[in-house]
């Protein structure tokens, strides 16, 4: 999950950066972040099978000190993220369309539920210690099957 992270946060990194280099020559550079989407990438199975074959190749000494529960806290956790999975991407493709033919496109196109950007504005406002203990299992997991049962995100 931290290389997926990293990887987002790169792209966004990325592009800010390009967007200040370009806009003296009038090019837009946008982001579109969209949400969990059904495809071939969000797999269940899939991620599944790649973090237990990644955990088989830890070695012994740091898959004691991470502890046998940490394999199904990552099973929980990946099964709520891909449980909120949106099968149409349409709303991805009304992002990029509008992103290439409005004449003042917007930096940012968040591409989530109602839920789900309530749920970021907050975590971006908060201090680091709130929004890592919203993040954690105890809350983190809660708080997917609330807004999930709500049909919500």
């Amino acid at each position: 999950i931290s290389s997926y992270a990293m990887s987002k946060f790169a792209v966004r990194a990325f592009s800010e950066s390009l967007r200040n280099e370009v806009k003296q020559f009038d090019i837009n550079v946008v982001v579109i972040e969209p949400s969990v989407y059904s495809t071939g990438l969000t797999d269940y199975n899939l991620w599944i099978d790649d973090f237990q074959t990644k955990w088989k190749e830890t070695p012994e000494d740091v898959r004691r000190d991470y502890g046998p529960e940490k394999c199904d806290v990552m099973h929980e956790r990946i099964n709520a993220v891909m449980s909120t999975a949106k099968d149409s991407p349409q709303d991805v493709v009304d992002a990029m369309l509008d992103s290439i033919t409005t004449a003042t496109p917007k930096p940012y196109y968040y591409v989530y539920g109602l839920a789900e950007r309530a749920i970021m504005t907050v975590l971006e406002a908060l201090p680091p210690q709130f929004s890592d203990l919203a993040l954690s299992e105890k809350l983190y997991f809660p708080l997917i099957k609330f807004f999930k049962n709500k049909n919500r995100i």
